[in-house]
């Protein structure tokens, strides 16, 4: 069944959650030799998740995070492609989701999205979802979806170049 639909990752993919959240822990410096597969920022940091979460709980953190590099290209690619485009992100804590949403409103207008902590909830054959964390890839994948690793610089494809991958695995899945 051909892809009808097309799920972005938001934190990662789109935004650059990694840097903003080192920036605002006051260690930036971190983000160039940030350990793969370290997906635990919080300890990476040393410290607690609470502590780590609580300096993220501001509107301003999440509606004015910066773009990764080849965000508008990512989104301009799936928007070619003629599928219907979602951004998917979660937004399950504190003031995530209205600056989440305020950032999707005032980058990308037109697009709509869908804020779930379970994306594989959505998993069908006729749908992807290009996400940087393997642990939804996976669980995407074995719900009957199409799933698509991002390289990002926590994880194991980080020298690898994101939208380059995103038009390959496009033009893979015959769009």
């Amino acid at each position: 069944m051909p892809v009808k639909t097309i799920l972005l990752d938001l934190d990662g993919v789109i935004t650059n959650f990694h840097l903003a959240a080192l920036q605002q822990h006051g260690r930036p410096e971190l983000y160039d030799q940030w350990p793969i597969n370290a997906y635990d920022i919080a300890g990476t940091l040393g410290i607690t998740e609470s502590e780590f979460w609580k300096a993220l709980d501001t509107f301003d953190f999440w509606a004015h995070m910066p773009k990764t590099p080849h965000a508008d290209d990512i989104v301009q690619a799936c928007l070619d492609t003629g599928c219907e485009v979602y951004f998917c992100t979660s937004a399950a804590w504190g003031m995530s989701a209205s600056g989440k949403e305020y950032w999707m409103r005032t980058n990308y207008p037109k697009i709509g999205h869908i804020m779930t902590r379970h994306k594989h909830l959505l998993a069908r054959e006729d749908r992807v979802l290009f996400d940087d964390w393997e642990v939804n890839v996976k669980k995407f994948e074995t719900a009957g979806g199409n799933a698509v690793l991002v390289p990002a610089v926590h994880n194991c494809l980080r020298s690898s170049n994101p939208w380059v991958t995103v038009i390959n695995s496009l033009r893979a899945l015959g769009l």
